[in-house]
C-alpha cells in the first residue's frame, strides 16, 4: 500500500535480509510483518484498493492492475 509496483530483482539501498537466529525470531518478525500488513490494508480507502500496482523483474510485468484485483476482489 506504500507504493504503486514491487520489483522482486531490486532491493533498497541499505536493505538486509532477516538472518534467522531461532524459531521464536522467525515468528516474531512474521506477526510484525503481518500485523503491518493488516494495518495498511485495513485503513486503506477503496480508491487506494482502486489504484494500479504493477508487480515485475525489471522489464518483466508479472501482474499489472488493481490492488484489489490482486487479492482476488
Amino acid at each position: 500500500m506504500q507504493s504503486d509496483s514491487f520489483d522482486v530483482g531490486s532491493r533498497p539501498a541499505g536493505f538486509r535480509p532477516l538472518v534467522a537466529e531461532s524459531q521464536k525470531h522467525v515468528l516474531e518478525a512474521f506477526d510484525k510483518n503481518v500485523a503491518e500488513a493488516r494495518a495498511a490494508m485495513s485503513s486503506a480507502s477503496d480508491a487506494e484498493w482502486a489504484k494500479n500496482w504493477t508487480l515485475g523483474m525489471g522489464e518483466k510485468k508479472f501482474y499489472d492492475g488493481t490492488r484489489i484485483g490482486l487479492c482476488g476482489g
